[in-house]
């Protein structure tokens, strides 16, 4: 009997437990009410308005004032078509003692392109071929203004001996004659002359003649240097006649 009271009030203390009030977990908790003195109201931020650009008038065109028509500006002709007045050798440079590579005929026809710097010999262009050679200005016609031609340097010519002397004078049958000139740095050779007349060639390195002039006169010796290009001044001297 006594066992029986202790069961039932540990049933009794078990059911009092359970009760829901007694259940921590479902305790009312407290809710947070946001202040309405707390709360803040968010400030606009002005925008700026961008004003319109103001219209520029356009300008109306003048009235009553003509246009002036453009002036027309002539224009050079660079490279000239020039007309030969009579045969014309055509050289390897502004002047007589350049070689001549071919000769133009009267009334042939052919384009000037430039011009020495005293403007007396021109530049032209040899027919059917890129490169050009040179002829007098006096010998063409339709140049205009030459002057408007650029200037082109022309090639060098060589130097002339500084120097010629007698090595050897005898008279008889026949005579001997032996002289000597100077070496030219930039000759290919040299030509050797007796009273005007060529009688000898050199090459280059030989500086010396021997002469066997058969009639006792007076002679002059000139020598002249050349190159590829043309020739150089002649230097004379002159031997006399045997007594």
């Amino acid at each position: 009997m006594q066992k029986r009271y202790i069961v039932l009030l540990i049933l009794v203390l078990f059911v009092a437990g359970c009760s829901p009030s007694g259940m921590p977990g479902n305790a009312a908790q407290p809710v947070a009410r946001a202040s309405a003195a707390n709360s803040t109201t968010p400030t606009r931020t002005p925008v700026a308005t961008i004003p319109k650009p103001a219209s520029t008038p356009t300008p109306l065109p003048a009235t009553g004032t003509p246009t002036p028509a453009p002036t027309l500006v002539p224009t050079l002709e660079l490279f000239p078509v020039v007309t030969f007045t009579q045969d014309t050798n055509c050289r390897r440079g502004p002047g007589k003692s350049y070689f001549a590579d071919l000769t133009f005929a009267k009334g042939e026809t052919t384009q000037a392109n430039a011009r020495n710097e005293d403007s007396t010999w021109i530049s032209v262009q040899v027919p059917n071929k890129s490169n050009y050679c040179w002829v007098s200005a006096s010998l063409v016609e339709g140049l205009g203004t030459v002057e408007s031609l650029q200037i082109l340097e022309a090639q060098t010519l060589p130097k002339a001996p500084w120097a010629i002397s007698i090595l050897k004078e005898i008279c008889g049958e026949p005579n001997i004659v032996l002289i000597e000139w100077s070496q030219v740095i930039d000759a290919t050779g040299y030509r050797i002359y007796r009273n005007g007349e060529l009688v000898s060639t050199n090459y280059s390195g030989d500086n010396r003649f021997y002469d066997n002039p058969r009639v006792s006169i007076d002679y002059t010796y000139a020598i002249e240097a050349y190159n590829e290009f043309g020739l150089s001044p002649r230097l004379a001297i002159t031997i006399n006649a045997c007594d």
